[in-house]
């Protein structure tokens, strides 16, 4: 089902050039940034913005925004947090779906349950300032004071926030590999499926990011390689997104620059591979 696989896209000028990507590849799903490179909001007219929302309920079924990675959800006193809440409201302006967001770091130590406190709160702030859009937390490749690398972490954190349909889980492969999470086999990749739906719950997984990585598995550091030709392998990747328990899950391609017949190529081969008895 094509409609479950998309792109990260790159944003240039324009949000409408990524739209025009996305129309062009004929998908029906993909992510992208609100941030330009000046690390401004875009500037779009509230007639451009109703514009784009409309071609993107007719063309698309799922549009996530990936928050700038300056954001931060553990402490609602920070100019990332401030910085979050106009994003959210851009993006719901948008016509997005979902939002992306890296939870951030703490400023200093603290127990699991106290970590996990303080983003419960801060999400049930943006939740309230907010109408529809459904946030999606990622898993970090950092340790320490990051939030959080820890699938046991995320577990607690949607126990905390039982029964909120609009909080998910975005679930990187990249990061959950290089924070020590083994995934190089098929057999490998069951296990940590396994784990993710005992602890996170099947209806908290709300995405994939498919990713690779350069780095190796515990090392912490985030560096993603073209599929194939990372630590992870596109067998084990396969496995993952046709998945009895995730076969319904979106699934966003976060690619290292490539030409597009070659991001075509790669998708492609994950779309066939539906059909073979994995």
């Amino acid at each position: 089902m094509k409609s479950r696989f998309g792109l990260h896209i790159r944003l240039k000028s324009s949000l409408f050039e990524a739209l025009e990507k996305v129309e062009r590849l004929q998908h029906r799903v993909f992510q992208t940034v609100l941030m330009l490179k000046s690390k401004e909001f875009l500037h779009m007219t509230d007639e451009q913005m109703q514009i784009f929302s409309t071609m993107v309920q007719k063309h698309c079924d799922q549009f996530f925004v990936h928050a700038a990675y300056w954001s931060n959800l553990t402490d609602v006193q920070s100019r990332g947090f401030y910085s979050l809440q106009k994003e959210i409201h851009l993006a719901e302006q948008l016509g997005a779906t979902h939002i992306v967001i890296h939870p951030g770091s703490f400023a200093q130590d603290l127990t699991m349950e106290q970590r996990v406190d303080r983003i419960v709160h801060a999400v049930k702030l943006l939740l309230a300032d907010s109408s529809n859009i459904i946030i999606l937390l990622e898993n970090s490749p950092h340790k320490d004071k990051s939030f959080s690398c820890s699938i046991q972490e995320f577990g607690l954190l949607f126990k905390k926030l039982d029964g909120c349909q609009r909080v998910q889980m975005c679930v990187d492969t990249a990061h959950a590999y290089v924070a020590g999470y083994d995934m190089t086999t098929p057999q490998k990749m069951n296990a940590f499926v396994k784990e993710l739906v005992m602890t996170i719950g099947k209806q908290n997984i709300g995405l994939l990011h498919c990713n690779d990585t350069k780095k190796k598995c515990g090392s912490f550091l985030d560096e993603h390689a073209v599929i194939e030709y990372g630590n992870i392998g596109m067998e084990s990747l396969y496995h993952l997104v046709h998945h009895q328990d995730l076969q319904d899950v979106p699934v966003i391609f976060e690619l290292p620059a490539l030409d597009e017949s070659l991001e075509v190529d790669i998708i492609e081969q994950f779309i066939h591979m539906e059909k073979l008895d994995l």
